[in-house]
């Protein structure tokens, strides 16, 4: 590493549009990267050379950054331009974190005998294969006597369904066998307990299963037959490591023993946790199969490019550089992200550990992603509105112009809730708590963004302002820099441009709305205002169409649905609702394991 480069001192900092969002992961440190971050390379305040300005203009920056770090693919490290697509995992806070899987195991004991939320699975049997569950709820109970704290979808079409007592179990039994036609559709399930597994290493290939079996009973006093779930490839050649499913008592049998004698060679048994990572982006939680990244990420320099193909010898772990830029914490990074030692390893060895929540759900939700736009008119009142009216209908995102700051905050916001403004406070994005994995991208004088995952890929949520009195110019540059930096990924734009133009509204154009017109078609950008809609400004005598919803991308533009609520906003502006057809990654961790299937 050349002197004055150090991923591992990395800092937060305010971006501009020459920088990109940097890709999230929270985990412990540990001693063995420590060792390597001091064979390694230079530490300390000589990282803090690579804070970023906050001046938008400062493209010197960029430059300054590439002659410092334009070795071996290290520069990719900084010129980031996919951050979410590239490592779909989740974001996680830089809380303290134990520093060894020791501590980690320990930690884990406390939070293992938390008592579990009772819960019930339904499945469709046979006669209802074609029909979803919860149609069959929703058309033969509309109205469920009991409390439902949360349902999920799970495996084999079914529904796991959290309820608020033991005894609201047995009621809601009770409620569908009493109806014949319930009776012969849904079949009820209480989860099973989940099993550990262990792991046996280095077995040989002749070895047979009987032979394991035979071993476990005879050392560990196991009489019943434990369940092989796979075995893996090891280092050695000949052998394979065997991972096998354990019940609890069997399991704290073979955890004591710590070893397996098996055709008089001693084999180490341990417990087992099946941490994926993805050999294409190096992210957690997911194969290189199904990766959603297109572009490649090297699991040993960092740079874009396959790691069998690495030429470099440096050795940096993108997972830790990025954790400690977004972060700013000083996790070390000069290891391979396969390291036994790295910290978001360890990190998410410990999330695996502590996964004691009653299912798992798919890290991917089935709803969609509502929008709600509206200039606030620097109204305390019009900002109360917001809260109300995400009571009252699903929401997820605000995109807000001239909202009122305070200390240079949109002001009355529920602590919960996430807020970015751009540099002139004009321009503003509010996240509700319900919404996961957002990534700050940039904030410049007219807007602000922010970047969410899906199943098609990153969304990036952009909030622009325009006063009627500026140079319409500006905040297009702004906007064409920003989408030229996010590449092919898709974006949704709510604006308030004031901006005349016949496409959405107004009687006649004026010089603005021609160079808004120009701006969309030069963009590629698809305007999802409709002609011939309500007013969404409207102030005593006068009306108009100045807010403006644009969406980049062919695919979301198809599923997004715009209209213009009748709410009372108390702004001269109207609340405009957007609704996007696509689902979210939230890639929340939470196990299921039964013994009826559900995973």
């Amino acid at each position: 590493m050349k002197s004055g480069f150090d991923p591992e001192n990395i800092r937060p900092r305010s971006r501009d549009l020459t920088t990109t969002p940097p890709r999230p992961y929270a985990s412990p440190s540990s001693l063995i990267a420590a060792r390597r971050k001091l064979n390694h390379g230079p530490t300390g305040d000589q990282g803090k050379t690579f804070a970023f300005k906050q001046q938008t203009n400062q493209s010197t920056t960029e430059i300054q950054i590439y002659r410092t770090a334009n070795r071996n693919g290290i520069k990719h490290l900084i010129q980031l331009t996919s951050i979410t697509a590239n490592h779909p995992s989740t974001s996680l806070a830089a809380e303290k974190i134990p520093k060894s899987i020791h501590h980690i195991c320990r930690s884990h004991q406390e939070t293992s005998s938390k008592q579990k939320t009772p819960t019930l699975l339904l499945y469709p049997m046979k006669s209802a294969e074609k029909e979803e569950v919860i149609e069959i709820l929703k058309r033969e109970i509309a109205r469920p006597s009991t409390k439902i704290k949360d349902v999920q979808k799970i495996k084999n079409k079914g529904v796991a369904v959290q309820l608020e007592r033991d005894q609201d179990v047995e009621e809601f039994i009770q409620a569908i066998n009493s109806k014949e036609t319930l009776k012969s559709t849904i079949e009820t399930k209480k989860p099973g307990k989940r099993h550990p597994s262990i792991i046996i290493y280095n077995l040989p290939d002749e070895t047979t299963e009987d032979e394991v079996q035979e071993a476990l009973a005879i050392n560990a006093d196991i009489k019943e037959r434990l369940n092989i779930r796979f075995k893996l490839s090891c280092r050695q050649p000949g052998t394979a490591h065997w991972i096998l499913e354990t019940p609890s008592e069997s399991f704290h049998k073979l955890k004591r023993l710590g070893k397996l004698p098996i055709h008089w060679t001693m084999h180490q048994v341990r417990e087992f946790f099946h941490i994926k990572r993805c050999n294409n982006c190096q992210g957690f939680r997911h194969l290189a199969k199904d990766c959603p990244s297109n572009r490649p990420s090297c699991g040993s320099c960092a740079g874009h490019h396959p790691t069998r193909k690495c030429r470099s010898p440096q050795v940096v772990c993108i997972n830790c550089v990025m954790h400690n830029q977004f972060h700013g914490t000083r996790f070390p990074a000069y290891h391979h992200t396969s390291d036994s030692g790295c910290s978001c390893y360890l990190g998410e060895f410990r999330l695996q550990k502590n996964s004691n929540l009653p299912w798992s759900t798919s890290s991917t939700t089935t709803t969609a992603i509502d929008v709600i736009q509206i200039n606030l008119a620097k109204s305390k009142v019009a900002k109360a509105h917001l809260e109300k009216l995400a009571s009252e209908i699903n929401i997820n995102h605000f995109l807000v112009q001239e909202p009122y700051v305070k200390e240079g905050k949109i002001a009355g916001v529920p602590r919960k809730w996430h807020q970015w403004l751009s540099s002139n406070n004009k321009a503003g994005i509010i996240s509700l708590p319900s919404t996961n994995n957002t990534i700050f991208i940039c904030s410049t004088t007219n807007l602000t963004a922010i970047k969410i995952q899906t199943i098609t890929g990153p969304v990036n949520l952009i909030s622009a302002y325009s006063s009627p009195y500026a140079e319409l110019q500006d905040i297009a540059q702004d906007l064409a820099n920003l989408l030229t930096k996010i590449g092919p990924e898709q974006a949704l734009i709510g604006a308030d441009m004031n901006a005349p133009s016949t496409l959405w509204g107004y009687a006649n154009n004026s010089p603005r709305g021609n160079i808004m017109e120009d701006l969309i078609s030069g963009l590629n950008l698809h305007l999802l205002n409709e002609k011939n809609s309500e007013p969404t400004f409207q102030h005593r005598n006068a009306k108009g169409w100045p807010d403006l919803t644009l969406v980049k991308g062919v695919q979301l533009a198809r599923t997004a649905s715009w209209k213009v609520r009748d709410e009372l906003s108390s702004s001269d502006h109207k609340y405009i609702h957007t609704q996007l057809g696509i689902s979210v990654q939230n890639h929340t961790y939470t196990r299921f394991k039964t013994t009826y299937g559900g995973h």
